[in-house]
């Protein structure tokens, strides 16, 4: 499924196979109530803009019922400051359900697990989570209605750490050499958080082709209630494939999928060429394959997903 806002504001879902699509009016009165607007590549704003724009869009797992709906979450930031906005997917005619998200720092990944969606933010790298009744949203918002704002609750701040030695401890500005993307994604009846580390190239080498060094896979443990949960590392992913991308994360099982190897992570380059440095990480042996070798990847260029919509993983079925 895509997610689609299209220039005049208008929001839907779209199949990828058939093309059948969803409108979510209700969403995208949301959305333009809080002027998120569309994004066009040809004016981009500067850093310093209020303005949001969408940055990450996820969908919950499909509906073990058919009284209940997918949920589809939009992250809209700015230079700044994060919300999320989030809507049930009912079939067209039918009165979607909207509820939005107080306002939190920037939010670095999102994800749908166990009737919360979750979110990693940049101070601190907290743990924030929204309940939404067991993932389920029956309340229909009219265009026009006020949405429920919805509040954030903490679930991992390390409580033997002080604040600015967290900050040291997570923080990868401190290092100009080596920079992380983190990923949130479910797996196995498990949260996981996939920190992903790369060096800035030499001077000579294309600034975009970032060089993956190392990888962190970590399973939050969330027994013990709100503020209390703790990261540990995870030493493997029970048979599972992980899919990590900043506009796509998933998880499957190895055995369901042709070619998948189990206990590893799948990942791509977030911007600019995919395939310049992607590969697989083996969560086991701590070793990372290039999917290409060196002399064959591809050249270097502008290519027409060069943006922050691309590049994302594409799944035939549901697996």
């Amino acid at each position: 499924m895509f997610f689609h806002h299209g220039n005049d504001g208008r929001c839907s879902v779209v199949n990828g196979f058939s093309g059948a699509a969803t409108p979510l009016p209700e969403l995208a009165d949301l959305l333009r109530s809080h002027m998120v607007n569309p994004c066009d590549e040809k004016k981009i704003e500067s850093k310093r803009s209020e303005n949001m724009r969408i940055r990450k869009v996820a969908m919950s797992s499909m509906a073990s019922s058919p009284n209940h709906h997918r949920l589809l979450a939009v992250v809209a930031s700015n230079c700044s400051k994060s919300r999320v906005f989030i809507s049930t997917c009912r079939p067209a005619g039918e009165i979607n359900s909207c509820v939005v998200t107080q306002e939190t720092s920037t939010i670095l990944d999102i994800a749908f697990f166990q009737g919360k969606m979750y979110a990693q933010v940049q101070i601190f790298q907290e743990l924030l989570a929204v309940d939404l009744t067991d993932g389920w949203l029956d309340k229909p918002t009219p265009p026009g209605v006020r949405p429920q704002v919805k509040a954030f609750t903490s679930w991992i701040w390390p409580p033997d750490l002080q604040p600015e030695m967290y900050l040291k401890q997570f923080s990868h500005d401190n290092n100009p050499q080596e920079q992380v993307q983190q990923y949130l994604v479910e797996s196995n009846g498990k949260l996981l958080l996939v920190r992903r580390y790369f060096r800035a190239p030499p001077p000579r080498i294309d600034r975009k082709q970032h060089l993956t060094c190392r990888f962190e896979v970590l399973e939050a443990d969330l027994g013990d209630g709100p503020g209390l949960g703790l990261w540990k590392t995870a030493r493997s992913l029970d048979g599972w494939a992980l899919f990590v991308g900043a506009a796509c994360s998933k998880s499957f099982r190895a055995s369901d999928v042709d070619g998948a190897r189990g206990d590893c992570v799948y990942f791509l380059l977030d911007h600019g060429n995919p395939l310049g440095h992607a590969g697989v990480y083996s969560v086991v042996h701590r070793t990372i394959v290039p999917f290409m070798r060196a002399s064959r990847r591809v050249r270097p260029r502008r290519w027409s997903w060069d943006s922050l919509r691309f590049p994302a993983w594409f799944f035939p079925v549901e697996v």
